[in-house]
């Protein structure tokens, strides 16, 4: 499991005790995290884990970087976007020099089912996710946290294309439902 990590404490408590209660029967579990945090809780809490868990690799990033999240909602930017991106091929390009079975790069926000790891080794495809539906701001409807194309964009479009509003919503709900449909 690989994650960059830049989140609260009391987040990121809730993240690390998922992963303790994983149902890992037969199975190896190994982690790498990317300490991006700014606050030294947070940092100290990785720490720990590492020395509660076996199998933990953590790096410090040495980046830093305004990330914005509010109560309401998180603001990303474009050199955000590539740091993680980068950081995620570390973890890929870690998995692969240590010849990994699986990897499983998850966000430090998350809790995590206890069936999760079996629930996507059962599906017995080369690439799987799980989708997680999330509120961007308190009042709106759920959405996948799956992007096609930038941070926000759920909807098909090819590059310079002009969609009217109606075009736009047909396409966005032609992506929900298939994001509601298992497989596809």
């Amino acid at each position: 499991m690989g994650s960059p990590i830049y989140q609260k404490p009391h987040i990121l408590q809730k993240l690390l005790l998922s992963l303790k209660r994983l149902d890992a029967e037969g199975k190896e579990l190994a982690y790498f995290f990317i300490d991006d945090n700014e606050d030294e809780r947070s940092s100290q809490m990785l720490e720990d884990f590492s020395q509660e868990q076996n199998n933990v690799k953590l790096l410090e990033s040495n980046q830093s970087d305004v990330y914005v999240c509010n109560g309401t909602t998180h603001y990303w930017n474009e050199n955000l976007v590539w740091k993680v991106a980068d950081f995620k091929n570390m973890i890929i390009e870690h998995a692969i020099k240590e010849q990994y079975d699986y990897l499983f790069l998850i966000d430090s926000d998350l809790l995590l089912y206890p069936q999760t790891i079996n629930q996507l080794i059962s599906a017995n495809k080369d690439i799987t996710s799980n989708i997680f539906w999330t509120k961007w701001q308190p009042d709106a409807e759920e959405r996948p946290q799956v992007w096609l194309y930038d941070e926000y964009t759920q909807w098909e479009i090819s590059r310079g294309q002009a969609l009217t509003d109606s075009e736009i919503n047909t396409r966005y709900q032609s992506f929900i439902r298939q994001m509601r449909t298992p497989g596809s």
